[in-house]
């Protein structure tokens, strides 16, 4: 078989259900010579060639076995080394992580070569103060203590503020929502759709809902008040406490994420199964 791609990282927890997958992964990528990074942790319990073992950095594509959660914690490596990702879904919902188990050799046998369907997915670019942080799905800005509102003013292109008290407020990308900002009550927008989702966290007022906004804009944040314990979240992975000086921007970044799809299914026969639909 020709292959595109000749070297894999191979991502997943560090647990014990994963093992018969990954055996299955890497039989398939010893088969066809194709060279892998697995994690130290699993050498012991996997019989790999040591000839076909490389270092992370040395990897074209990603191969993620689990869930959604898997593959949001290797999209800011991917998105720094320009690097696509592909997902096996091991876990319940598997909005992005599409590909099925069931189809696992074969879904490896078409990744490497080049054959499966892809999605060049907009992430957002998240400048706090002078620092920028990349996501997939969303930031979060809410409150780590038990039941304490946030105050927090927004605007768009700086053009009227906002205020929101409420349990926090997500600034969500299309692919984004069917995460946080689908059970906040946020509409599903198709990846396609050139827009940003603001979705109020039990907002304080009956009249506040969900916003869409071009994605051309600049969703700019501030705390009113300086509660201690309020923090941003990116992509549920990294968590960073906020001040009320912090200066917040939220915008669609240049890059793109090349994330491969499912070839037996598109995305509203993935909704439709995912959410049940129709059931």
């Amino acid at each position: 078989m020709d292959k595109v791609f000749r070297s894999v990282a191979i991502i997943s927890k560090k647990n014990q259900e994963v093992i018969p997958y990954l055996k299955k992964v890497i039989d398939v990528l010893q088969q066809e010579e194709c060279l892998f990074y697995v994690e130290p942790y699993f050498y012991d319990q996997l019989q790999i060639n040591q000839k076909y073992l490389i270092a992370e950095e040395d990897s074209e594509v990603y191969l993620v076995l689990g869930g959604d959660g898997t593959f949001l914690s290797v999209v800011f490596r991917a998105i720094q080394k320009n690097l696509p990702v592909a997902g096996i879904n091991l876990g319940a919902l598997g909005f992005l992580t599409e590909l099925k188990k069931e189809q696992l050799a074969e879904n490896i046998r078409l990744l490497i070569a080049g054959k499966l369907p892809h999605s060049l997915r907009k992430i957002l670019e998240l400048k706090l103060n002078n620092n920028f942080y990349f996501a997939l799905n969303d930031v979060v800005v809410h409150s780590t203590d038990i039941a304490r509102i946030v105050k927090i003013s927004f605007s768009v292109d700086n053009k009227e503020k906002i205020e929101l008290k409420g349990d926090g407020i997500i600034i969500a990308t299309p692919t984004g929502s069917t995460a946080y900002s689908l059970s906040a009550g946020g509409p599903i927008v198709a990846p396609e759709v050139n827009a940003i989702l603001i979705t109020p966290i039990c907002p304080h007022s009956l009249t506040f809902r969900p916003l869409v906004v071009p994605d051309n804009v600049t969703v700019s944040l501030k705390l009113i008040h300086n509660h201690e314990n309020i923090a941003i979240t990116i992509d549920g992975q990294n968590l960073i406490k906020l001040n009320e000086p912090d200066k917040i921007e939220v915008r669609i970044a240049s890059r793109r994420l090349k994330m491969f799809l499912s070839p037996d299914i598109n995305y509203y026969q993935l909704i439709k199964e995912k959410l049940s639909w129709g059931i």
